[in-house]
């Protein structure tokens, strides 16, 4: 008789879990804050951007997956 156990969260695990995902949205950061303190204009501009379409567009693929069922085990 097999029995089942719950899952308990694991924060390395969930990160090995989800690379991609916390991958893009750590690049989204880095390129903010290379707009923020290092970049002058329009560079500025583009990588701030960049930056936070990168960040949005991967928490909203995630959102849409968790909604579609994707990650109903």
């Amino acid at each position: 008789m097999a029995v089942e156990t719950s899952r308990r969260f694991a924060p390395l695990s969930a990160l090995s879990e989800h690379k991609l995902f916390v991958g893009s949205v750590a690049g989204g950061i880095v390129m903010i804050m290379l707009a923020r303190f290092a970049l002058d204009g329009v560079m500025a501009g583009m990588f701030g951007v960049w930056g936070i379409s990168l960040i949005l567009a991967s928490v909203g693929a995630r959102l849409f997956l968790w909604a579609w069922g994707a990650y109903d085990r």
